[in-house]
């Protein structure tokens, strides 16, 4: 299993409503094999209550949005000609039931987009010519928060869901701002800001006050996402030479490292009912052909 790459065909039953997946045998590190296909499966987010794994891949052709539920094989949610992403968990709603995700056109605009939960009908939310992504839903699903490129770099902006109109978050002259998402009690945003080669991770009020780093050591640190309480994250960082994924909270400077493998470990997204963490990483085969895993939380 771990000399060739998995088949979306060949899987095993792995989890139910959140709980911890059934074993397969783990890596040195404790991480285990998820599931897989013959393209790169990454930008992972969770459903409200932890039973279906969102990611993205080009399995069908060209980038769109798979749902697994650890029973059933991956299913297409998206049937467009569109490259489609969702972004970090918080992108599917719990009371709404609503999806809300980014479409990219040939020119490299983003429309942003939603659909009703398992449904496969979709509508349009903002399409106004721009580089857009990433999008996330607040906690009450009144208003997104996502990315958008305007005057050469990335910003953080917000939307009402009642009326659309674009208003500027955050936007930081000469920094990339990506990857926004609300905490789940709704105080903060995280997201990661990235300047030439170097990326951190902060935080800032929904409001649009007391922007300020939570992690930001000499090295780069990625896709960020938030825990189910307590203020808690996980992100990427390739502080030890490659990328590793690593847990804590967004009121403490410590963090533990989950994975411990040679391989580029990105991508992960915290279950928010169940004790364990997904993250894509190329440990089967290398060459950035990612596979999704999964480790206990810390």
């Amino acid at each position: 299993m771990k000399n060739a790459r998995l088949s979306l065909l060949a899987l095993l039953p792995l989890i139910s409503c959140g709980d911890d997946p059934v074993e397969f045998e783990p890596w040195p590190d404790g991480a285990q094999f998820y599931v897989g296909s013959s393209f790169p499966d990454t930008a992972l987010a969770f459903s409200p209550l932890g039973e279906i794994l969102l990611f993205c891949s080009a399995n069908s052709g060209n980038p769109g949005i798979y749902g697994f539920d650890g029973i059933a094989d991956p299913s297409l949610r998206t049937f467009t000609e569109y490259n489609e992403f969702v972004g970090p968990t918080g992108c599917w709603h719990a009371d709404s039931g609503r999806i809300v995700f980014a479409a990219v056109r040939d020119d490299g605009s983003g429309e942003l987009r939603w659909m009703p939960g398992n449904l496969y009908e979709v509508h349009l939310l903002l399409y106004d010519s721009l580089p857009n992504m990433q999008p996330s839903w607040s906690p009450l699903a009144d208003s997104v928060v996502y990315a958008s490129r305007t005057d050469g770099s990335w910003g953080l902006w917000h939307g009402a869901m009642s009326s659309f109109v674009p208003t500027e978050l955050f936007v930081d002259e000469g920094a990339d701002c990506t990857r926004p998402s609300y905490s789940p009690d709704g105080d903060w945003v995280l997201f990661q800001r990235s300047v030439g080669g170097d990326s951190d991770i902060w935080v800032i009020r929904p409001d649009g006050t007391d922007a300020h780093a939570v992690v930001a050591w000499p090295s780069r640190e990625i896709h960020p996402t938030w825990g189910p309480e307590g203020g808690s994250i996980a992100f990427s960082s390739d502080s030890t030479g490659n990328y590793e994924i690593y847990a804590g909270t967004i009121y403490s400077d410590e963090f533990e490292r989950l994975t411990d493998d040679e391989a580029s470990d990105v991508y992960p997204a915290w279950n928010p009912v169940g004790d364990w963490i997904a993250f894509s990483s190329d440990r089967v085969s290398g060459s950035l052909a990612y596979d999704i895993f999964w480790i206990p939380a810390p």
